[in-house]
């Protein structure tokens, strides 16, 4: 199996690599990305400093290309945080160290990806807080919590450069007693009580309808472009007998879709997974292969373009869902 080995913090992800740049975008070809999401006003809130970026930009592109996302293009609400701030180069790290133990890939790249998610969704839905003065602007990081379950915040200072995007990311807080710390230009500290602290985005996902009819499933790309991947989990067995398995397991997935489908957020737009179990009966196992699926260009079907190793969907599951219960043993190798 290719699939990466479980570790404290993170996964291998060069399996990754091998999913994305080819396997969606070959599989159903350039996607539709979603509109720039408008500007936020200045939220009602309670209450400039000199901090200096030290860090650069983070592009949604040079992440996206680096982990090889599986996207058909670049989605607009995924580039908006490189947009917005400057990063120090450990950001990430920074953040992860204050997170109870989960799979977030390869150097967290898995932890960026929610990030860039996360922080798209609530800039479309007005959820960052900006401070009246100018000072500062704090964004609820998604629904991550600290190890003693207290909410995330980035926090943002103004760019004190003329160049560059708005803010520069400071670091990350959590607002204990409701007080953020915030450091003056003369480096005095003042606490600012924050009355209505930002909330998480929340995410509207379409409901998987069961049309009557089973997903329609290209095979071209399954059994052929990606037939090692298929193989690798299935030996030995000819390509009708998989095809026989595959259609079993995906009708089973299909058929328990109010209990079984996952949604997950990528090309640009909410869609649905299917886990698959063919080699064993436990359904809260880790599955064989996630399916994705896409509602059919004239809206009266589904369609199944490829089949992902479970740790390869993960990180697609995960960047909208609240925590990882459900989706935890997709991160782990298959023995």
């Amino acid at each position: 199996m290719s699939t990466p080995t479980t570790r404290m913090r993170g996964l291998p992800s060069k399996g990754w690599g091998a999913l994305a740049a080819l396997d969606l975008h070959e599989a159903i070809g350039p996607g539709e990305g979603e509109v720039m999401p408008p500007r936020v006003r200045n939220a009602p809130v309670v209450e400039r400093d000199e901090h200096q970026p030290v860090g650069r930009p983070m592009p949604a592109r040079r992440l996206f290309d680096a982990l090889r996302v599986p996207m058909a293009t670049v989605d607009p609400l995924t580039e908006t945080l490189g947009k917005f701030a400057h990063f120090p180069d450990d950001w990430i790290q920074k953040l992860v160290v204050r997170l109870a133990p989960e799979p977030w890939g390869e150097r967290d790249t898995w932890l960026e990806y929610y990030c860039h998610a996360n922080f798209g969704h609530a800039l479309r839905q007005e959820r960052l807080l900006h401070d009246p003065e100018g000072r500062f602007v704090l964004w609820r990081v998604g629904s991550l919590e600290t190890t003693d379950g207290r909410a995330i915040h980035g926090y943002f200072v103004r760019n004190s450069r003329r160049y560059g995007p708005p803010y520069f990311l400071v670091g990350f807080v959590t607002l204990d007693d409701g007080i953020l710390r915030f450091q003056n230009h003369d480096r005095t500290v003042m606490g600012i009580r924050i009355a209505t602290p930002p909330t998480s985005p929340k995410h509207v996902i379409p409901a998987y309808r069961d049309l009557h009819t089973m997903p329609s499933v290209n095979w071209q790309h399954i059994l052929e472009t990606r037939i090692d991947r298929i193989r690798a989990r299935l030996p030995n067995l000819p390509d009708k007998a998989l095809r026989w398995l595959i259609t079993a397991a995906v009708a089973d997935a299909h058929k328990s879709s109010d209990r079984r489908a996952v949604p997950g957020w990528f090309d640009g737009e909410y869609q649905w997974m299917l886990p698959l179990h063919i080699t064993q009966e436990n359904v809260s196992a880790a599955p064989d292969f996630v399916a994705p699926v896409r509602l059919a260009d004239d809206g009266e079907g589904y369609t199944i373009p490829t089949l992902l190793e479970p740790w390869m969907a993960y990180p697609l599951a995960r960047a909208i869902a609240p925590d990882n219960r459900g989706i935890a043993s997709w991160a782990t190798t298959i023995d």
